[in-house]
């Protein structure tokens, strides 16, 4: 196939029904200026993230191609007949999924991956789409890559190191947090960690997910006490070329409370107990000062955020969790539609 046609990128446009042209496209890989908003939320271990927020229409692409790159990365395990460890932002996974493959164990070992998606540059992300399952030919990755990454704007002084022969820096093009296709790449790119990781569990008799950059390893044997499990683990990570956060690392044993992401999974999975009680304190803080007072101090600690649409994600989840029928679920709820009818009856009188 000849390298300078786009005959591979009209394809995936075609077969997956993406209603954007190819000029469009090219326009947000290689000339769009501000392509991201980039803003930073607190970290729940302290210290700042910094969040990618892609502008509307690159965000419409990127959730676009993203259903591509979704069927590529399940079809790709299907014919191996390999059931992937990852289960971060994928069909029919979720952290309960990744909680659930600790239940019961002895031990739990929570490993943290360091700067995980900017860690991630656009150069491996341009070779990883010429390899397997892809093999896209020079063109077609180069625009795929430069349309999932950030790209740092350049320095005017780049044009003058060109005339001097120096090599254009392009370390701070990477995998965007924020960007809505990052997830499913990063799935891609970790995969040689997984596949490594995944064999280092079994010859141990350890059981390994990963969810994007929280990795966790359980077993019934004692593993804390042998050098060459951990010496494994960290050389497999460096040699994938990620580092670990060891300010994160944690070992977790059977006569304490263990967490994965974050759920308890120390007899079946559940909720922590500061769950239950953030969300009793919300659904309090609306039945006693009314909504307007609660909202209104509730949007100055989190972003303007509403309270009844957090009141009601967190019940979403504790709903997925621990099912439709539990007591704990059913009585929360039950307080959620009396304040959420009391605030609509209030609305309707002011209307």
């Amino acid at each position: 196939m000849d390298s300078s046609d786009n005959s591979e990128i009209l394809s995936i446009l075609k077969e997956y029904e993406i209603p954007f042209s190819l000029s469009l496209i090219q326009y947000w890989a290689f000339f769009a200026k501000d392509k991201y908003n980039i803003f930073k939320i607190p970290k729940r271990s302290g210290g700042f993230r910094e969040i990618y927020a892609p502008h509307k229409k690159l965000k419409e692409i990127l959730q676009a191609f993203n259903k591509f790159f979704q069927a590529k990365y399940n079809s790709f395990y299907t014919d191996k007949c390999f059931i992937s460890p990852a289960h971060g932002f994928m069909l029919g996974r979720s952290v309960a999924t990744n909680a659930k493959e600790h239940e019961h164990k002895k031990y739990v070992l929570n490993i943290d991956l360091e700067n995980f998606f900017p860690s991630i540059a656009q150069a491996r992300v341009w070779k990883m789409l010429q390899c397997k399952p892809f093999y896209f030919n020079v063109r077609t990755a180069n625009l795929l890559a430069c349309l999932l990454c950030y790209q740092t704007p350049q320095n005017p002084n780049d044009i003058k190191n060109l005339f001097l022969g120096k090599k254009y820096d392009n370390s701070g093009n990477f995998l965007p947090q924020g960007a809505p296709t990052s997830p499913m790449i990063s799935n891609f790119i970790c995969r040689k960690l997984d596949f490594k990781l995944g064999k280092l569990a079994r010859e141990f008799e350890a059981s390994y997910t990963r969810y994007a950059d929280d990795i966790t390893f359980s077993f019934y044997n004692n593993l804390c006490q042998n050098d060459e499990f951990f010496k494994s683990i960290k050389q497999i990570i460096e040699e994938e070329n990620f580092k670990i956060n060891y300010k994160k690392v944690r070992i977790q044993n059977y006569k304490m409370s263990q967490v994965v992401t974050g759920l308890v999974v120390n007899e079946k999975i559940n909720v922590t107990r500061k769950f239950i009680k953030d969300l009793r304190a919300l659904i309090y803080m609306v039945e006693n000062y009314g909504f307007d007072s609660a909202n209104s101090y509730f949007a100055d600690l989190n972003e303007n955020k509403n309270i009844l649409n957090v009141i009601k994600g967190k019940l979403n989840y504790l709903k997925m969790i621990k099912g439709a029928n539990n007591n704990t679920y059913l009585k929360l709820f039950d307080r959620y539609l009396n304040i959420k009818k009391n605030f609509e009856q209030q609305n309707n009188c002011y209307s």
